[in-house]
């Protein structure tokens, strides 16, 4: 089971027509309210549900379990010179 896209104490209401939630902006560092359609509010739900059978990727690249294996002898080289 993974988290939902959004908490349920985020959402404040809902009319029929509209959703009214918060969230904490980086930005601003304050508390922001939205108040969006009701489609709008589902389209945004629906792009964090992956298809049936989807893996989720948690990393790729240099970051993956195998290809940091392969490197780390080429990583811990350059720190240490680095650190000196």
């Amino acid at each position: 089971m993974v988290r939902p896209p959004i908490s349920l104490r985020r959402i404040d209401g809902y009319d029929g027509q509209s959703v009214t939630s918060h969230y904490r902006s980086h930005k601003t560092e304050r508390v922001e309210r939205e108040r969006v359609d009701v489609y709008t509010f589902i389209g945004r739900m629906m792009q964090q549900v992956f298809p049936k059978g989807f893996q989720r990727i948690r990393s790729y690249g240099v970051q993956a379990t195998k290809t940091v294996a392969k490197i780390k002898g080429l990583i811990f080289p350059f720190d240490a010179f680095i650190q000196c």
